[in-house]
């Protein structure tokens, strides 16, 4: 597993914050049009994600980053 698809999810939930640029600077049909190309992005990642579940049941999807290393929290 290379490292984009190591961090899917985490692509995935961020990524459709990559259309409020577009729609704060834009107007009118521009805004539309940038706005529909950014909306592809999360479903492009989705699309992916579908690609690699392989359906043998358990958690498939799983990122663990260390949040509080003296609580041991992940």
């Amino acid at each position: 597993m290379n490292l984009f698809d190591a961090h899917l999810l985490s692509f995935l939930i961020f990524s459709p914050l990559l259309g409020i640029l577009p729609a704060v600077l834009l107007s009118g049909r521009l805004r539309k049009g940038a706005t529909f190309a950014a909306s592809l992005i999360p479903f492009a990642l989705a699309l992916r994600l579908f690609s690699l579940f392989r359906g043998e049941g358990g958690i498939e999807f799983l990122e663990v980053h260390p949040w509080i290393v003296s609580f041991q929290i992940d």
